[in-house]
């Protein structure tokens, strides 16, 4: 399973000269993309994680094709939620080779590229991070993940599993979530208040 990255992703080197399609995307490829995401979201349900990354990323080449400006919301939330379905099966790949958890941080990186504060791109990047062994980065996800939404159970789990590493440094950890705990509070504060 191979992750594809959108034209112009300058962490890969991999920009592209070819004449890109004027104007707005058309309505039919809007459909097409919908289509492609009910299609990969059977195909997952059913078990076929290959062919299920496969349709999601034909889909996202066909969106790739026009210039990022030209993308309606609707299209942008379409293209979020594929870059984040891809994530989510790479994570859930049974080796988790290291090509992998890289694909998975990246798609989940495009679709904070297009919203910064998706919280399952926050949270499938932070969980590709972790198991990467990159903690802090992990735990940088994760605490954004916990911002956005104090009551996400999940990302509380993985974020107590990232300090519970050796590797983590314990002294820090606990300023972390001394932090964490602190922010969480004022958060709730300010909503209450």
């Amino acid at each position: 399973m191979t992750a594809k990255g959108p034209r112009a992703d300058s962490s890969s080197g991999g920009c592209t000269s070819t004449a890109l399609p004027a104007g707005k995307v058309p309505d039919e490829v809007l459909v097409a993309l919908a289509s492609a995401q009910t299609k990969g979201n059977a195909l997952f349900q059913e078990g076929q994680l290959t062919e299920a990354v496969e349709v999601y990323e034909q889909s996202l080449e066909a969106i790739e094709a026009f210039p990022p400006e030209s993308w309606s919301d609707d299209v942008k939330r379409v293209a979020v939620a594929l870059y984040c379905n891809v994530s989510h099966i790479l994570l859930k790949s049974a080796d988790r080779e290291s090509a992998c958890l890289e694909q998975a941080c990246a798609a989940a990186g495009k679709a904070l590229a297009i919203d910064p504060s998706n919280v399952k791109a926050l949270f499938r990047r932070g969980c590709a991070h972790g198991l990467a062994k990159r903690w802090q980065l992990a735990a940088d996800d994760l605490n954004e993940v916990l911002l956005l939404e104090p009551g996400n159970d999940a990302a509380r789990r993985e974020l107590q599993r990232v300090q519970g590493t050796a590797e983590w440094p314990q002294p820090f950890a606990t300023e972390v979530a001394s932090a964490d705990a602190d922010k969480v509070e004022g958060t709730r504060l300010f909503q209450a208040g």
